[in-house]
């Protein structure tokens, strides 16, 4: 390469290397007459933990405490968390979209930026020193404002940033406070007050439900106490009272007080009189500094009376609450069970398995009977309602049972004497003043429940279908069928077999309604047994079918159990449903089932339709 050549690129290298320096550092611009945008600070909304906003007139400032937003200047008092979150999201997204320079301040007032026009927001953060901002007019593009960062004397020209502040700037106090008189979780409430004689509670244990301690003690409506709560949680104020009302409020027309689990102070609200405006009245709270307007609904929402709060069912119970239970008829025997999940009848020291459809009908009794009113109780007034010898006596044992949500709980269900045609009946619990009057149909629903074949299970045979090797089926006046049973014959013709009176009838059979025959006896259930089978009884003297089943015991080889089974219709004309007995001391109480299931145990369907004859 030539010397020339070599020279004049070291010095294009040279110059190159000195432009990218002097760029750098910012020599280039000043020479040039340009000077570098100054930085923005673009706030991260998660990170604030205050601001403040300040014009020529006022100032308004807001705070951070925990995870709740507080008004602290010129008043202090709860934010509302919608305005603040609204605000938050507006700052969060502020990006600056350019920088118009203005060193002489000639456009400042035209960006509404000057000293006595500009709104300062003045923002804390987490970490690092507070950040100023100016903001003045709306920008010359859409949702865009005039702005710039630092001190009043910082100002060197206007940022065109993101995000209209208007509804921020031009925000009253009054629209920074919360306007929920009582923001509070419904599911903490544990203590509810009315004056100095409602009074509601209930435990903090989860599930717990509310009573009434005072004027009485009762189970409350789950359902209007949660009204209740939900009209203090939504009262919305109409206004708020930077001062203190005058002194012709100081009447007190209600008081309210709400107790919060994990919160030692309660919430007090004193409903006063508004002294001008009769659809209006004013609210002071304990925990809030101001004073303020609510529509006087809110007062009318308030109950008269604790009755108009009381429980309207009888009861409010699921399974899972009553471990035990006792159900004694006047004159007859008691009936008890025990229930760890599954029902049992406790008979003595032995115990059986109940119906669980059953238990669930008895809760269910209980739950859903409903109060048609309250009565005064006492032991002169159990007399005149027939509860001193009550038709049935109900104990219950478990968790949170009855109107005091007590382990254990007695009720009585009595009717006055002479008073068949009474509408009603009475209920009494112990402990509990009040008596209450229930439907007449609850005596029915008590019958059903205190009757031991009910509660029985409503299996009749129990018996793998694999063990069962003939069922004998009679039909009357007609020629038995007989199915032969071997599951484990290698010729699988011979698996299943069909005889008619004697008469090989296994190619005409249906196979797919033998199987169903054989695996619903094995598990034959009735629709519910008759504890009082008299009836039942004379008409199975003559049945119209008999089935005999015979089985492996599955305890020897050569041991051997057979099933008679005998059924007849309830009524010959109408044949809906059919008594049927199993010959057998454990299983002696008649039962029921319906006539489709009547029909697939008499083998009607065992020969195919193709198969039968005419007279069949």
């Amino acid at each position: 390469m030539r010397p020339l050549t070599t020279l004049l690129l070291a010095a294009l290298a040279l110059g190159l290397g000195l432009f990218a320096y002097l760029d750098h550092t910012g020599v280039l611009t000043t020479w040039w007459g340009k000077s570098e945008d100054p930085p923005f600070v673009i706030p991260v909304s998660k990170t604030i933990t205050g601001f403040t906003l300040a014009d020529a007139s006022s100032s308004r400032s807001l705070e951070k405490r925990g995870d709740v937003w507080h008004v602290i200047e010129p008043v202090e008092d709860l934010a509302d968390p919608d305005w603040v979150a609204t605000a938050l999201e507006l700052f969060g997204a502020t990006r600056p979209n350019t920088f118009l320079r203005d060193p002489e301040g000639a456009q400042r007032a035209e960006y509404g930026l000057s000293a006595d026009e500009a709104t300062t927001l003045t923002m804390r953060f987490t970490e690092g020193p507070p950040v100023i901002y100016h903001l003045g007019q709306p920008g010359p593009f859409a949702n865009s404002t005039y702005l710039f960062l630092g001190e009043p004397d910082d100002y060197a020209g206007a940022f065109v940033a993101t995000g209209d502040f208007r509804p921020v700037m031009e925000a009253s106090v009054k629209e920074m406070i919360d306007p929920l008189l009582t923001r509070f979780e419904m599911e903490k409430a544990v203590g509810v007050t009315i004056g100095d004689e409602i009074a509601l509670e209930r435990d903090v244990t989860p599930g717990s439900r509310w009573r009434l301690v005072a004027p009485l003690q009762a189970q409350a409506d789950e359902e209007l106490v949660g009204a209740l709560l939900g009209t203090f949680a939504s009262a919305k104020t109409s206004e708020v009272l930077l001062e203190k009302p005058s002194e012709s409020s100081d009447a007190v027309l209600q008081t309210v007080t709400i107790q919060l689990a994990e919160r030692e102070a309660p919430i007090v609200l004193e409903i006063r009189p508004h002294p001008t405006d009769p659809e209006l009245v004013w609210v002071v709270h304990s925990g809030r500094p101001l004073t303020y307007h609510l529509p006087r609904a809110f007062l009318a929402a308030l109950p008269d009376d604790a009755e108009s709060l009381r429980e309207t069912r009888l009861l409010r119970l699921i399974e899972a609450d009553v471990t035990a239970a006792t159900i004694t008829p006047k004159g007859g025997p008691a009936l008890s069970l025990e229930n760890s999940g599954v029902w049992l009848i406790k008979d003595g020291e032995a115990l059986s398995v109940a119906n669980a459809e059953q238990g669930a009908r008895f809760i269910e009794l209980l739950s859903d009977t409903r109060v048609e009113h309250y009565l005064e109780g006492g032991a002169d007034k159990e007399a005149i309602y027939g509860l001193d010898d009550p038709l049935y006596t109900i104990e219950l044992e478990g968790q949170k049972l009855g109107p005091l949500e007590k382990d254990k709980v007695t009720m009585r269900v009595g009717m006055p004497l002479g008073s068949v045609q009474q509408p009603r009946v009475f209920v009494a619990f112990d402990r509990v003043a009040n008596i209450a009057a229930v439907p007449k149909g609850f005596l029915t629903g008590l019958a059903q429940a205190a009757d031991l074949a009910k509660w029985r299970q409503l299996e009749v045979l129990n018996v793998a279908f694999t063990l069962i090797e003939n069922v004998t089926i009679t039909p009357v006046d007609e020629s038995p069928l007989n199915l032969v049973i071997d599951f484990e014959n290698e010729d699988a013709e011979k698996r299943l077999q069909l005889f008619e009176g004697g008469i090989d009838r296994s190619a005409d059979m249906n196979r797919h309604a033998a199987g169903q025959l054989i695996m619903e006896l094995g598990a034959l259930s009735a629709d519910r047994w008759l504890s009082s089978g008299e009836q039942a009884l004379e008409a199975l003297v003559n049945p119209t079918l008999t089935v005999v089943l015979k089985n492996r015991s599955g305890e020897a080889e050569n041991e051997r159990q057979e099933w008679t089974l005998h059924f007849a219709p309830v009524n010959p004309d109408v044949p809906a449903f059919y008594y049927g007995k199993l010959d057998s001391e454990e299983a002696s109480e008649p039962f029921l089932i319906s006539r489709e299931l009547y029909e697939r145990l008499s083998g009607e369907r065992l020969l195919l339709e193709t198969a039968r004859s005419p007279s069949n």
